[in-house]
């Protein structure tokens, strides 16, 4: 029971935050800018092998966000001052850190969903200009999400969550994801 309500408070806590909206819209600009910069017109627009490959690309750029936002749920309590309080309370470390980890991978999945979103204006963009645009399939947008981005964010995650866990500091956490 401890652990759903810590994950949905966490869930609500970053849902409310404006940063994690100005992460989205980031992500959703930086999906356009690198999906048209890279068109060379060889290929259609929205081609499937073209799409995952600008996954993959912008979701590494992501894996700073993911610091964010990981980072800020392994160690929130510390910063403010509140640990002494919150072990106080009748709540284990597995619920109260697996509550965090759960929540801010919810609202991180939510916030990479803002790349096949860009990348699907930058699809549209391109299909008012010169460049060739395929038939539209929608498991081309999909599949990236599921196959590379879910799996890349529950490691990168992983990692990131324990880092600032261990540490206490976010700024180990943000090393890690430029490293």
């Amino acid at each position: 029971m401890k652990l759903r309500e810590i994950l949905a408070y966490e869930v609500e806590y970053r849902l409310r935050s404006a940063s994690t909206w100005a992460y989205a819209v980031i992500l959703v600009f930086v999906a356009i800018w690198m999906f048209l910069a890279t068109a060379d017109g060889a290929e259609h627009a929205n081609a499937p092998e073209r799409i995952a490959g600008g996954t993959l690309i912008i979701g590494t750029f992501g894996m700073l966000i993911s610091a964010a936002i990981f980072g800020d749920a392994a160690v929130r309590d510390v910063e403010v001052g509140m640990d002494p309080l919150l072990y106080t309370a009748p709540v284990g470390k597995a619920a109260l850190l697996g509550g965090r980890f759960l929540g801010a991978f919810v609202v991180n999945a939510i916030v990479m969903l803002a790349i096949p979103v860009g990348i699907l204006i930058a699809t549209w963009i391109a299909s008012t200009g010169a460049e060739t645009v395929g038939p539209f399939h929608l498991a081309a947008h999909v599949q990236p999400y599921f196959l590379f981005q879910l799996p890349n964010l529950v490691l990168v995650g992983s990692i990131l969550f324990t880092i600032g866990a261990l540490t206490r500091q976010v700024v180990p956490v943000y090393l890690a994801a430029i490293g």
